[in-house]
């Protein structure tokens, strides 16, 4: 630009004048953008920590080559699709459920409803060596009958019902829970 410059008025077009002044112009302009404090800021922030932005431009690109940062593109859209696909309904759903995990926490906390589930299971325990296989028969028995159709039974249908070889194991079952119950209440 010097050159031009030199060569004196003569040399230089009024077209070519106006072509350089705008070329300066421009170039102020852009200098005066790119002189603030958060540019400052981000400059001294690329400078105290190069090497580690160097590692991740890397990695970044490694991933860009063998494909995997569209993978991972990929999936997060679908993230983002299954988020935006939980209609009210579902937010209603969750939103009882969670609420009916926190009643039941609730309820478990209390003292009382504690000492007597920890008596339950340890007559449940009592029954199995392995306590947790006695819980897996309560809880699969609860489930079971859950499912069914319960009516109201007196007396004879007990009896009735008392010939049926499943409630027959039942009974036994919870009459050594009974005992179960009976031995950790004696103890404690």
């Amino acid at each position: 630009m010097l050159d031009v410059l030199e060569l004196g008025e003569d040399a230089m077009t009024d077209e070519m004048a106006r072509d350089v002044a705008g070329t300066t112009a421009t170039l102020a302009e852009s200098a005066d953008g790119l002189a603030t404090d958060e540019t400052a800021a981000l400059a001294e922030t690329v400078g105290q920590n190069g090497a580690e932005l160097e590692n991740a431009l890397e990695s970044l690109l490694a991933l860009q080559r063998s494909g995997a940062l569209t993978d991972l593109v990929e999936i997060a859209e679908v993230v983002s699709l299954l988020t935006a696909a939980l209609d009210d309904e579902m937010v209603r759903s969750l939103a009882g459920t969670g609420s009916g995990l926190g009643e039941l926490a609730q309820t478990a906390a209390d003292d009382d409803v504690r000492n007597g589930l920890e008596t339950l299971l340890s007559g449940v325990g009592a029954v199995d060596e392995d306590t947790g296989d006695g819980i897996e028969t309560v809880l699969a028995g609860v489930g079971a009958a859950e499912g069914e159709q319960v009516e109201s039974a007196g007396l004879l249908d007990l009896l009735r019902q008392s010939r049926d070889p499943e409630v027959k194991r039942g009974l036994g079952y919870l009459l050594a829970v009974a005992a179960g119950i009976g031995q950790h209440t004696a103890e404690n």
